[in-house]
């Protein structure tokens, strides 16, 4: 196959060529990879366009109005597989194919370019990076150290392995609906803003009525 832009390289095949490529491997492994998993007509070709953005040639449109389309829970979603480190899951998310023919989609596996991904993550992480920063007691709540106590009980293990499993959002959901599990998915189809609003003022509401 002809490669002369990132436009012609399958963005997942990137990612299982990064992935089989470690930091002392030699030139001769890097080449054998790229042959086996591209089978490229040229490597020098192939590595120049693996440098050569070109006109960004949109097969997906990215959807991140979480106001309108799958609200707050969506958005949810979203960040957890990236926090994950679940790509496929991410882009599945955060993409809807466009139509080439009348019964025929783009598919997301097969189709995302190297060209168009890293334009979508670009965008996903300035938007994701606004948000994070808008609601900062949300993603950098205040480290409170209880004076003359031991930071190194039982319950401060059990607390964090809680919360590294859990998730802030789950605990702002919970807040939400006081509790009530039943609620979960109406508390998800809120808008994004309206969510993380509430969510950090239940947050706040929480930790100041348990300051001592």
């Amino acid at each position: 196959m002809r490669y002369r832009t990132k436009n012609d390289i399958n963005y997942f095949k990137f990612l299982e060529l990064s992935k089989n490529i470690i930091d002392d491997s030699d030139s001769r492994h890097v080449l054998e990879e790229a042959y086996l998993i591209f089978v490229p007509k040229s490597i020098t070709a192939f590595a120049r366009a693996l440098e050569t953005d070109g006109k960004l040639k949109s097969r997906f449109i990215l959807d991140i109005d979480f106001e309108k389309t799958g609200g707050a829970g969506r958005f949810i979603d979203a960040d957890t597989f990236q926090i994950d480190g679940e790509t496929l899951l991410l882009f599945k998310t955060l993409l809807k194919p466009k139509r080439r023919y009348l019964f025929w989609r783009y598919d997301i596996e097969k189709h995302l370019s190297l060209r168009e991904a890293q334009s979508v993550l670009a965008v996903w992480e300035k938007f994701i990076a606004e948000i994070k920063a808008s609601y900062d007691y949300i993603y950098n709540p205040p480290i409170r150290v209880q004076i003359g106590g031991d930071m190194n009980t039982q319950g401060t293990y059990e607390r964090k392995a809680f919360a590294e499993m859990y998730g802030g959002y789950m605990e702002m959901t919970y807040l939400l609906t006081n509790g009530h599990a039943l609620d979960e998915e109406k508390i998800w189809s809120w808008s994004l803003h309206r969510f993380l609003f509430r969510g950090e003022y239940a947050l706040r509401k929480r930790d100041v009525e348990n300051i001592k």
